[in-house]
């Protein structure tokens, strides 16, 4: 088994309305879990301060997301050996999402993603 690479096409959904941010990526063969995690800085996440939560498909629902606040999102494959470095950060890949339509997909972008979530 090899040692774990980061994660890569990571996209969000903001689902305006219950404040749920729907987080996905592509799946990483020899990874056994997935760490995601979120800060408000935008600096990148320091473990375990910034873990938002540990999984094992490569798809997360974020739950608590506070109206008006800013949200830096990463998630870093893991196995038996190890866990990989973060997602890696893109030329225009910050994005500010605001959400002003119905409940359902608004936007996907890269990582790490940006968004502000209102009511």
């Amino acid at each position: 088994m090899p040692f774990p690479i980061p994660p890569n096409a990571l996209q969000t959904w903001l689902q305006h309305g219950n404040k749920l941010v729907r987080i996905s990526w592509n799946v990483v063969p020899c990874a056994t879990s997935y760490k995601v995690y979120r800060n408000t800085t935008g600096i990148t996440p320091t473990p375990p301060a910034d873990l938002l939560a540990t999984v094992t498909a490569n798809k997360h629902l974020a739950t608590t997301a506070l109206v008006t606040t800013n949200y830096y999102y990463w998630v870093s494959s893991v196995n038996a050996l190890g866990e990989s470095g973060l997602t890696t950060q893109t030329p225009n890949s910050i994005i500010p999402v605001i959400a002003l339509v119905a409940p359902g997909p608004v936007v996907t972008i890269q990582t790490p993603i940006f968004f502000v979530a209102l009511e």
